[in-house]
């Protein structure tokens, strides 16, 4: 069994969900967009408090065991390779939603049509080092 957890300040995506993303539970999204939002340039001291803060707040079943564990990461670039270390100690695989950008042309009852562009989520790449 594997469980993907969404470390990212966006709600997971319908084609997120079906691929098995877990949006964090409702009351513990406030410390994470906390965590990940950066006001003033962080030292190497406060984002690996950062990402240990992170790795506290993950919920139990990171400690339960038995499966597979990703978590799906995203936010300041600089911060991303500290937030991955900090996953991959604690045996939580870090990785990386992948989307296309698709047109999807609709045409309504009068014949008019309305073409919009969605990211759609077509998979996950991996963390470098997990390679």
């Amino acid at each position: 069994m594997k469980t993907i957890l969404n470390l990212t300040q966006h709600p997971a995506t319908a084609d997120q969900k079906n691929a098995l993303v877990h949006d964090l539970p409702e009351e513990t999204l406030p410390r994470l967009k906390e965590l990940l939002t950066f006001d003033e340039i962080p030292d190497w001291e406060q984002m690996r408090n950062r990402a240990e803060s992170i790795i506290d707040i993950l919920p139990p079943v990171v400690q339960g065991g038995g499966h597979e564990v990703l978590a799906m990461i995203g936010g300041a670039p600089f911060f991303m390779p500290v937030l991955a270390e900090a996953l991959h100690e604690c045996s939580v695989k870090p990785v990386y939603a992948f989307s296309k950008r698709v047109v999807e042309e609709t045409t309504d009852a009068e014949g008019k049509r309305t073409k919009v562009s969605v990211f759609k989520h077509i998979g996950f790449v991996d963390h470098p080092f997990d390679n």
